[in-house]
Parts: structure tokens; C-alpha cells; sequence
């Protein structure tokens, strides 16, 4: 992980949608840095929230590339992995 680095966001969420979009950040976190990994449903979930929140492919996308570029953590490979996974908690090999 970088440290000290900022989560991408849109102005224009509210603060439901920003606690929902951080749990995805913070469970991708999680994948990456816990030794027990993180939940694989919510995970999933969490993303599945996330393109709610984001309907627009495009700017989904965008959040994705800034967060990797941002933190080193790639959202996409997180989920690709957790729907791989058939354990309850998964983790990401760096």
C-alpha cells in the first residue's frame, strides 16, 4: 500500500453513497493487506453496490484506475478473485 494516499469520490454523492463506495475501498484493502484476506460476498457486494452508486461503465472505470493508481489495488482483480474464490474469505497475493 501507498501511504497516505486519498480515495476517489464524486462531489455529487451523499454521504449514504460515500460510506457504501469506502466499504468497497476498505474491503479491497482488506484482500491485499489482512493476513485472513477479506469476506468474498462482501466483496462482491460491495461492488455490486458500488455500480449502483456508479450506473456509467466509463466512470466506474475511472474510480477503478485512480484507486489502483492511488493505493496499488486493483478493484477489478479483487472482485474477478472473489468470484473465484469458493472459501468465505479470500485474499490477494501482491
Amino acid at each position: 500500500m501507498k501511504p497516505n494516499y486519498q480515495y476517489p469520490l464524486f462531489e455529487d454523492w451523499n454521504r449514504d453513497e460515500l460510506t457504501r463506495v469506502f466499504k468497497l475501498y476498505q474491503l479491497v484493502e482488506d484482500a491485499y493487506e489482512l493476513n485472513q484476506g477479506a469476506n468474498r460476498q462482501a466483496v462482491i457486494d460491495a461492488y455490486v453496490d458500488f455500480q449502483k452508486i456508479v450506473p456509467a461503465k466509463g466512470e466506474q472505470r475511472t474510480i477503478e484506475r485512480e484507486f489502483e493508481h492511488n493505493s496499488g489495488y486493483n478493484i477489478f482483480k479483487c472482485l474477478k478473485a472473489a468470484r473465484a474464490s469458493n472459501k468465505k474469505m479470500f485474499k490477494m497475493s501482491d
